[in-house]
């Protein structure tokens, strides 16, 4: 964000993924403690939770370590990425929403308020640009940009 998009989307990034990673511990914390779901004690959900953040960062050093990563190879990574969320979503969440809805009106407003989170993430992201470098040689500055001209 900071390097090629500059300074007002990097801190935008920055800011929704501090306020995204607020929220999605503290939930992880709470599942993880729940006495139905995971039945940790308050430390141990801790040291749970914080393992499976230094897979993130494992991730990380994998992929950055690489020199480059091709377009397929990004695809298939945010496509695992994506359908594991699917997966979750669709296989732990909704069952166990149905099974404590009991009415009609109930589980058709749980599926609503999921199918608005969808509609919602899908809007954000027709408007969604990828900032990149711009090759040197269509710079705007250098008045050979596109001339093809060799050193």
């Amino acid at each position: 964000g900071f390097a090629l998009c500059g300074p007002a989307t990097g801190w935008s990034i920055t800011a929704a993924t501090v306020y995204h990673e607020i929220a999605q511990e503290f939930s992880d914390y709470m599942v993880l403690t729940d006495p139905k779901r995971g039945g940790l004690k308050p430390m141990m959900a801790l040291f749970v939770n914080f393992l499976s953040g230094l897979s993130v960062v494992i991730g990380v050093i994998v992929i950055t370590a690489q020199d480059t990563i091709d377009q397929r190879s990004n695809g298939l990574i945010l496509a695992y990425g994506g359908g594991v969320y699917l997966q979750i979503g669709a296989a732990e969440c909704l069952p166990r929403m149905y099974e404590s809805g009991k009415s009609v009106s109930l589980r058709l407003a749980g599926l609503a308020a999921f199918c608005i989170g969808a509609v919602a993430i899908a809007l954000v992201l027709l408007d969604h640009e990828h900032c990149s470098a711009q090759p040197p040689s269509l710079d705007p500055v250098d008045p050979h940009a596109g001339h093809g001209h060799r050193l």
